[in-house]
């Protein structure tokens, strides 16, 4: 269940499962844990999830930031939010780099 925003659970799974599951970011399972955190239940897990093997911050970043302008629809004065689905949950990144960074859309 999608409680985050109006997009589809299915579509949401597919965006993140190319961009994070295939390139080996995640595993299936991990996904599936972070979704639910993240888009059901809007709860931050007591041990972050942790991004492996990325060549840098920017291709994680922009898997999030083309979910935010792709997906979503650039969803005005949400941009925050939008961010914090990568800072909150994942070791390693803060919320407001995330935020600039989308601001600055570097992607």
């Amino acid at each position: 269940t999608n409680n985050f925003d109006n997009i589809t659970p299915t579509e949401i799974y597919n965006h993140f499962k190319a961009g994070l599951v295939e390139k080996g970011y995640l595993t299936e399972q991990e996904l599936n844990e972070y979704l639910k955190a993240a888009f059901e239940l809007k709860t931050i897990p007591e041990t972050l999830f942790t991004i492996k093997d990325a060549p840098n911050k920017a291709a994680i970043e922009a898997v999030f930031y083309k979910y935010y302008k792709n997906v979503a629809g650039k969803v005005h004065g949400k941009q925050k939010q939008y961010a914090a689905l990568l800072g909150d949950y994942f070791e390693g990144y803060k919320t407001t780099s995330v935020s600039t960074n989308f601001s600055k859309s570097v992607y």
